[in-house]
């Protein structure tokens, strides 16, 4: 199972005992597993077993999912298809006589169309009556489990894909903060070397004015003093393996988005330390350009499931 994507789609559709069904499943960025389940008049009951299968096959994301019969022409419904008259005149007289009997107005067409039965089939995307009933007490069909599935392999696949391409440009920007790492490295002995030509040439010309000289073991102190404030070789050897922790997880299969997000925290604990013991310019301007890529994968880790 290779990285995933949060955010994908899937559609699928085929011909059933009700008629051609499609069902449409899409998911966007989550902390954790959410799940919304639309389906329509008879089907009501099927939610809870879609959701099972859904939460069986995925980890992370906020999943909607529709069912829905299409319908077999584009025409507008008839009267007829969308109201079942006897039950509508049924339910008036009823009402009817209920206002009469206690002395208040009339029932409205609204208020008839209200009341279950009243609406047909073509109302709800489903049949209406006693074939709702029907359906609601059986398990999900096989054929429309079938289809359900099959949109949840498209879904996979369209998140497989882009968990894929995610992953690939996630490397490349670890790649780039790895050869920052390596530089600020580089530099630090040439920033201590620099800092001793400067502290000698200041302590030589305040002491020349005095017709002094420089103690060696003075200076020698001082640039000690210098170098371990400024040490960062362990945060830069702990930086360096959070990053090579960083390809591995990247190049492996499954959820890795927590993981990453934590990996991701402790590089920027180790990048803003590296800059808070530096007052070298050109360090400060890699610890720049390292905090704007731990940002831009921090964006993209989001998006991983």
């Amino acid at each position: 199972m290779a990285v995933a994507s949060m955010t994908g789609a899937g559609i699928a559709r085929g011909e059933t005992e009700f008629g051609q069904i499609e069902v449409l499943v899409r998911s966007v960025n989550g902390r954790g597993l959410t799940t919304k389940v639309r389906t329509f008049g008879e089907w009501d009951g099927w939610d809870r077993e879609v959701e099972r299968v859904l939460r069986a096959r995925f980890v992370r994301g906020s999943f909607h999912l529709t069912l829905r019969r299409q319908e077999a022409t584009d025409a507008q419904p008839s009267v007829d298809q969308l109201i079942d008259q006897d039950r509508f005149g049924e339910v008036a007289a009823q009402l009817a006589a209920l206002a009469r009997e206690h002395g208040v107005a009339d029932p409205s067409f609204s208020d008839v169309v209200r009341f279950p039965g009243v609406l047909g089939g073509a109302a709800d995307g489903g049949a209406g009556g006693g074939a709702a009933e029907e359906v609601r007490d059986t398990k999900m069909p096989e054929a429309i489990r079938t289809i359900v599935d099959q949109a949840f392999d498209l879904l996979s696949a369209d998140r497989d894909r882009e968990g894929s391409a995610t992953c690939k440009d996630m490397l490349d920007f670890v790649t780039g903060l790895e050869s920052e790492r390596q530089a600020v490295d580089a530099r630090r002995p040439e920033m201590i070397e620099e800092h001793r030509e400067r502290l000698l040439q200041r302590i030589e010309s305040f002491l020349e004015e005095r017709g002094q000289q420089v103690e060696d073991d003075v200076l020698v102190r001082e640039v000690a003093l210098f170098a371990d404030k400024t040490d960062t070789a362990e945060e830069l050897q702990r930086l360096g393996e959070h990053l090579a922790e960083l390809r591995r997880v990247l190049q492996s299969d499954g959820a890795v988005g927590r993981r990453l997000e934590f990996l991701l925290q402790e590089c920027l604990r180790e990048v803003n330390t590296i800059g808070s013991k530096s007052s070298d310019t050109d360090i400060a301007r890699r610890v720049v350009e390292m905090k704007t890529g731990l940002d831009r994968l921090k964006e993209q880790a989001a998006n991983l499931e």
